[in-house]
């Protein structure tokens, strides 16, 4: 039927993976971070031009939470990274 014992299997260990791979992953994970920061940044210059406060007060607000959004998102896989 299924797996007995309702043990819960876990991935490999982290120590045990090439350095390469932990490092590239880390790189994508900043590399979208600054990305979506700097299309914020330009949708920002955008709203100022057009003289749209409201939205722009708005988008100054997922600015502000979008570092505390990342972490959240993220929390498990840099809980498994205690060095």
């Amino acid at each position: 039927m299924g797996h007995g014992g309702g043990q819960v299997e876990e991935g490999p260990d982290l120590q045990y993976a090439p350095t390469w791979i932990v490092a590239l992953v880390c790189s994508v994970i900043v590399a979208v971070s600054f990305a979506a920061e700097r299309s914020l940044h330009c949708l920002g210059n955008f709203l100022k031009k057009k003289n749209q406060k409201p939205l722009y007060q708005a988008l100054q607000k997922i600015k502000e939470g979008f570092l505390l959004l990342v972490i959240i998102i993220y929390s498990d896989h840099i809980m498994i990274l205690k060095i």
